[in-house]
Formats: C-alpha cells, structure tokens, sequence
C-alpha cells in the first residue's frame, strides 16, 4: 500500500515538476523569440532556437505565427501524434495516460510588447515511467527492511530532486520576466537536474552574449550618429561627449537609477541632432542671429524629434525625448511646447543643464570660453527660472568633477562604448 502510495505520490510529483519546467523553458525562449517573431524573422527565431539542443531530453521545438503558420522549427517531428500535452488543462486523472506516453508537450504564447505576436511549442521525452519504478523499486526495498526507513527514504530522494528544480524553474522564470540573462548554481546528486541547469547557463550565456552585442552595436550607431550632426557645429565633435559626461555627474549626483543614467549618457549625445537640417550661415553666424534666423534656428529641437521618433529602439525613444525637450525651460518660456516644471522629462532637463554648462564654458563663433566662476554663478541665477532647482543644486555641488571633465579634455574623439567614462 505504502508502495502504490508513493508511486501515485511521484506521478503527480513528476507531473507538476515536468509542466513547471517545459513552461519555465518555453517562457525563456518565448521572449529571446518574441522580437523576431513580431517582426516574421524566421532566420532569427532559428538561430534563438538552436539553444534548445542544449537541453536533455527535448526532442522537437517549433514557433508559428499570428497566422498559424509555421516561422522555425529545430529537432525531431516523428513522435508527434502520440505527444500528450501536459499544459494546465492536463488532470491528474489522465496521470495513467501520461504514463505510457512516449513524448509531452507544452505550448506558450510569444508576447511582444504586451501582444501575442505567435506560440511556442515544446516537445520533450516522458520518463514517467522510469521514474515511477526507480521510487518504486526504491519503496519495496525500503519497505522490506522498515516502513519508516522506506519513507523517510522516498522523502529524501524527492526533496533532492524537487528543490533544484524548483530553484532552476525559479531561476527560468526570472529570466522570463526580467529579461535579464543571470546564471543559476544548483547542488544536485541527480545528474538529469545537473545536466539541464548546465544547459540553461550555456543557453543564457550565449542569449546574454547575442543581446549584449546587439545593444552595444545600437549604441556605437547612436553616438556616430551624434558626432556626425555635431561636427556641423563644433569641428572637434566634443561637446555632445562632454555633455554626456556632464550629465552622468547631475544624475548620478541626484541618485537616479543606475541602469537610467547609462541610457541618458548613451542618449544624451543626439540632444542636436537637428541642426543637421540648419543653414551654415545661421549655424556658424559669428554675431548674434535675428528674430528670423532665431526662430529657424530654435525649429532644430521639433526637427531632432521627428528624425527620432518612432523607433522601437528604447535609446532612440530615450533620445527623441531630449532632442524635443531640452530646450524647455523651468518657467515655461522654453521651446518647442513652452511646457514648464515637472512636465520636463527629467531626461530634458538634466540634458538642458549640461547643454548650457558645455556652451557657456567652449569657445563659439560668436563667444569666447565664460570663466568657471561665471558658469556657477549663472546657474545658481537662473535656478527656478530656466533650470530645475535639484539639477543646478546637484550640478554646483559636485562642481569639482565637472571641472575635471575640462581638465581631462585635449580636444581628441573619445567616444567610447558601451558608457562614457566619467
């Protein structure tokens, strides 16, 4: 009796382990697929695919589209019909069909920015059955020496399997939700477990890698991009790097999120960008422009944005909103949308104080470098009225590391991915 108990007892056991971990894993690819199957990529769904020959035991996968049809597929297809899926709807009633079933199946949606963009099927072998007369062989031979012994042995063999899979099912959903590619250490004496969380560290390993490179490849194009609309207006290119930099020290000094101010320094650069649809005798006037050639000139925020807008690139949006916004000012008399206080993305406004800051202090057609001294004290005037007050106050308060910016500057291009030293 205690056998059949215990036996029953593993079949749900291995059931409810088995779904956890096909839907843990489907997740995972689920969102490493989700960009290129919004897009019809089959070529980059396979090649996220090839990651699940890494895995034991998983036989075929394949992802369809919104119309159902098949976009990429990797594995063997020749046990399909006698798949028994094991998705939510699976009752532990079926337990006696999964248990002669030779292959399950799990399927999941591929959301893409909070869409179903197409389904993710998984078909992996069922060990069911071996696992059922491993505890069972396990529970005769215990119950032959002592009933006790039997179960706190089945005990114990199922804790040390259940827990690093619980730990690995865990460590999948993370990286489902989060997006972020963290590697997990299991202690197991099951080599099964061992051998598939080795699998999803190399899987992770090489997702992370993709995307890493893929975001660092973005982020040089941006900040290319950028110098090439500066050098219409500053020959040597630094003043979008040293705005970069500017702005790194206000929002690390006013505690902004870390992973925030990487994006603002990479962002940050293409403030300008739409000066490249400025005339040169408006952009390298040496006097002071009038009320026609002002307003021209302030049409460069309005036309920044437009280049930008649209993309689904997070650091482009990132950018579009500086470009629009970092011309507003505190008090509302700023342009393009004369918006004023809080209604300034603090992106804008960050990006505003370090704009002026590098203006004031580099030399122009029109100017001459303003003394360091000067800068401070046109700061701490103008808080309240063209600059948030918090921005000036972190600005002026970690002065010395804005100085050693100029210190450090001889004038060479040092754009640097993926951050810009500080």
């Amino acid at each position: 009796m205690a056998s059949v108990i215990s036996m029953w007892h593993e079949a749900n056991q291995f059931l409810l382990q088995k779904r956890e971990t096909m839907a843990a894993t489907a997740q995972v690819f689920g969102a490493a697929v989700s960009a290129a199957t919004a897009d019809d990529d089959a070529a980059g769904v396979q090649q996220s695919l090839r990651g699940i020959a890494r895995i034991p035991h998983l036989l075929f996968a394949e992802v369809i589209d919104r119309d159902g049809s098949q976009l990429a597929s990797i594995g063997s297809v020749v046990r399909l019909e006698s798949d028994v899926d094991i998705g939510d709807t699976f009752a532990s009633k079926n337990i006696w069909r999964l248990l002669f079933a030779d292959t399950v199946a799990v399927t999941t949606p591929v959301i893409d920015g909070g869409e179903e963009v197409g389904k993710l099927t998984l078909i992996a072998e069922s060990d069911l059955l071996s696992q059922v007369w491993t505890v069972l062989g396990y529970a005769l031979v215990g119950s032959a020496v002592a009933l006790v012994p039997s179960l706190l042995l089945a005990w114990r063999l199922q804790r040390s399997i259940t827990r690093p899979l619980h730990q690995l099912t865990r460590a999948m959903d993370d990286v489902a939700r989060t997006g972020k590619y963290s590697q997990v250490s299991i202690k197991t004496p099951d080599s099964e477990t061992a051998q598939l969380a080795a699998s999803f560290n190399a899987m992770v390993s090489e997702i992370g890698a993709a995307t890493d490179k893929i975001l660092s490849r973005e982020g040089e194009i941006i900040q290319r991009l950028s110098r090439a609309g500066e050098l219409r207006d500053d020959q040597t290119g630094q003043h979008v790097v040293r705005v970069a930099k500017i702005s790194r020290v206000v929002a690390e000094k006013l505690g902004l999120d870390p992973t925030f101010v990487e994006d603002l320094c990479r962002a940050s650069p293409m403030h300008d960008v739409g000066k490249i649809s400025i005339p040169d005798a408006i952009l390298h006037k040496p006097g002071k422009l009038d009320d026609d050639e002002r307003r021209e000139m302030e049409t460069h925020a309005l036309r920044g944005y437009e280049i930008l807008s649209g993309s689904d690139s997070e650091l482009v949006q990132l950018a579009a909103e500086i470009a629009l916004s970092h011309h507003e000012r505190w008090d509302g008399k700023g342009y393009p949308r004369r918006i004023s206080g809080d209604d300034i993305p603090i992106s804008g406004r960050l990006t505003a104080v370090a704009d002026v800051c590098d203006a004031l202090l580099s030399e122009r057609p029109y100017k001459k470098p303003w003394p360091l001294s000067e800068v401070k004290r046109h700061f701490a005037e103008n808080a309240g009225t063209h600059f948030d007050p918090a921005c000036v106050d972190a600005l002026l308060s970690c002065w010395s590391q804005v100085e050693e910016v100029y210190a450090n500057d001889r004038g060479e291009a040092t754009f640097r991915y993926p951050a810009i030293a500080s």
